[in-house]
């Protein structure tokens, strides 16, 4: 898994590639975790509302970093025939945005992999 862009503006998407050694047999399903970043992290604010309670059931308050809020985990689908796969999380547009708050994730190999917002 690798970001398909370092760094994204506000109220645009983050974005990670999953790729495969060669196309997969059969469907493939997995889930990313979100893990805490090495300085200032995206938070439930950072992101859509509709999205967070869709992924989580979580409310955007009280305001928290993504990896706080239990049970979130970004959804991977590749399906039969794919070498692959992107995953996306929109960010918000709000007042609250910090310039370079990040996110990270692990899964498959534990192997954690940032993004981050960029003005």
């Amino acid at each position: 898994m690798t970001p398909v862009a370092g760094r994204v503006a506000e109220g645009a998407a983050l974005k990670w590639r999953v790729s495969l050694p060669e196309a997969a047999d059969v469907d493939l399903g997995t889930a990313f975790a979100a893990v805490p970043v090495f300085g200032p992290e995206l938070s439930t604010k950072d992101v859509g509302p509709a999205w967070l309670e869709d992924a989580t059931d979580a409310s955007p308050d009280p305001e928290r970093p993504l990896s706080k809020v239990d049970g979130l985990y970004l959804r991977v689908d590749v399906p039969a025939g794919a070498p692959g796969t992107d995953v996306t999380v929109r960010s918000w547009t709000a007042p609250c945005w910090t310039p370079r708050n990040g996110v990270r994730h692990t899964g498959g190999a534990g192997r954690p992999v940032s993004s981050r917002g960029s003005p």
